[in-house]
């Protein structure tokens, strides 16, 4: 069938990831370890709550990085979507009687729309996706900042802060947290169970080849932008309700949020492959890590210290892992010629 031969790397990639989802594991439960003995009140149901909070919102990030990382492409413009998307949701509530659920309909739409303007310039100039979202990351925030003169809204709406702030069956368990538990699954069927994932994964792993075993490239590409949009925008809303303001600088620390999720979880720069749990897991090793030097009074600077080296972490062992990946499948080819 056409796509079956460049579909056995995306699968080979998939497989070869379940370990490094089982050392994120381990690696998390030593962190709440840990942080339980010398953090007072790492595990108090408030912290617990501030943590799911945090870490709803850095997988949905993760997942719209991950949604262009998965095709071979990389979007600068996360926090760029988010910020637009925020201040529509601020305009939308304070100067409108526009209804609540429209505004986050509406909201979802822009995200998506946003995502999509992106991807139409790529394909129609064909620059590379870090000019394309790069050039798109300073004209969405510009945009916001002469559109709205820096101002901020207040969120008032009830709803809206019992989502962000509130508990989803336990004190310690926040409503944001349910919200990516079901996008993760959504995105883990679309990817692995649906026509348009496998094209997408496969595209990844070699565009010249998908194009030619009859794929429909340009029409994948848009797609992913449109869903890294969709994203953004859930993230937007998340962040919306939990700090209760629009805010234009909503986005600003998006950037590396983004890549270190799916960089622990092995998603390659390359493109053809994802983790889904992985990516999960490792947002909340990274939330955990965060939460957990608040909790030790640790100073802010040294907050952003620990994000840029867990990220560089997971960028060198990522491609350690690849390199030994590559060494074993060329002995085995070797052995195999051999035989």
């Amino acid at each position: 069938m056409k796509g079956e031969s460049h579909m056995k790397p995306v699968l080979r990639g998939v497989v070869s990831g379940h370990g490094r989802v089982w050392s994120l594991v381990l690696l998390t439960g030593m962190t709440w370890i840990v942080f339980s003995l010398f953090g007072r009140g790492f595990l108090s149901p408030f912290n617990l709550n501030s943590l799911s909070q945090l870490i709803a919102q850095s997988v949905v990030i993760g997942f719209a990085q991950a949604a262009l990382m998965v095709l071979g492409r990389i979007n600068l413009a996360v926090g760029g979507i988010g910020v637009v998307v925020v201040a529509s949701i601020g305009l939308m509530v304070t100067h409108t009687p526009v209804p609540l659920p429209l505004v986050l309909v509406l909201a979802l739409m822009i995200g998506a729309a946003a995502g999509a303007l992106i991807a139409v310039v790529e394909l129609f100039t064909n620059l590379n996706s870090f000019v394309v979202t790069l050039a798109f990351l300073s004209i969405y925030q510009g945009s916001v900042l002469l559109l709205t003169q820096a101002a901020h809204y207040r969120i008032s709406s009830p709803v809206l802060l019992a989502f962000g702030n509130g508990r989803a069956l336990l004190p310690a368990i926040s409503p944001l947290l349910v919200v990516a538990l079901v996008v993760a699954i959504l995105l883990w069927i679309f990817y692995f169970r649906t026509s348009p994932g496998w094209q997408s994964l496969a595209v990844g792993a070699n565009e010249r080849a998908a194009a030619a075993s009859g794929l429909r490239v340009r029409r994948i590409v848009l797609l992913g932008y449109v869903v890294s949009g969709l994203l953004c925008a859930i993230a937007a809303i998340m962040e919306t309700s939990r700090l209760a303001e629009a805010s234009p600088s909503t986005g600003s620390d998006w950037l590396l949020l983004s890549f270190i999720g799916p960089l622990l979880a092995g998603v390659a720069l390359s493109g053809g492959n994802v983790s889904i749990g992985g990516i999960l897991i490792g947002s909340v090793f990274y939330g955990s890590i965060f939460s957990g030097l608040i909790i030790l009074n640790v100073p802010t600077y040294w907050l952003t210290f620990a994000q840029a080296t867990v990220l560089l972490i997971a960028l060198v062992v990522g491609q350690l892992r690849r390199e030994s990946f590559l060494r074993f499948s060329r002995s085995r080819e070797r052995n195999s010629a051999r035989g």
